[in-house]
């Protein structure tokens, strides 16, 4: 999967990501560590994604639209700080975000739809969130910045990136950052009326396995 990640000496990072094709579970988890802050600012970045492959035939030219269904099974990211000496500052921010990366020549970058932001400034203190209930279903959308043309063929990557950053000057820091989807469905169609193609629908394909096996033992 892609990952990148930035620090200066005083701080570390880890990530740390899984991707199960059968269920359509992506999950992505982020850490960040300044134990010991120096008088100079530290600073540390770090991304992660997970992502499921689909491939898809574009019925007409245009900009790819697509409709995310996820099921979130975990959403939890949180920031720990400790005033160390004299003057003390720090600034945090974890993401996590629904991503869509077409893989064409004419869509080289990424689209992202925010699902997340814990932004943490101060010297002292945790803050932790969890924003979704495990279990929930929720939409995102999400639209190329590129545009295809008709009866072209390619692979699409849909999933979660975990996206951290953290600057601090004489405050230590400690960041986790764990999220964890279902990508249930997925609607994509060309932009400006073209048609609605499902691609993947988990309930569906569960409901078909389900009866081919209660078919299977019938039979038997």
């Amino acid at each position: 999967m892609y990952h990148h990640s930035d620090a200066s000496e005083g701080f570390s990072v880890g990530y740390d990501w899984e991707i199960d094709e059968i269920s359509g579970k992506v999950t992505t988890r982020t850490e960040m560590r300044c134990p010991d802050a120096d008088w100079q600012n530290d600073y540390a970045s770090v991304w992660v994604d997970a992502v499921q492959l689909f491939q898809y035939t574009a019925p007409r030219t245009g900009r790819l639209s697509v409709i995310v269904e996820a099921v979130n099974l975990e959403g939890r990211s949180q920031v720990a700080l400790v005033d160390e000496f004299g003057f003390s500052g720090s600034q945090t921010h974890l993401r996590n975000y629904m991503s869509l990366r077409v893989y064409h020549p004419a869509t080289p970058g990424v689209s992202f739809a925010e699902m997340s932001h814990l932004d943490r400034t101060g010297t002292s203190g945790t803050v932790a969130e969890t924003n979704y209930y495990p279990g929930s279903t929720y939409l995102a959308s999400l639209v190329s910045n590129g545009s295809v043309q008709a009866g072209e063929n390619f692979f699409v990557a849909v999933g979660t990136r975990n996206s951290d950053t953290s600057t601090t000057d004489d405050v230590e820091v400690r960041t986790t950052s764990d999220f964890s989807w279902v990508i249930r469905s997925l609607e994509l169609r060309i932009l400006d009326g073209g048609p609605v193609i499902p691609v993947v629908d988990r309930a569906a394909v569960g409901a078909r396995r389900a009866k081919r096996r209660t078919a299977a033992r019938r039979k038997g």
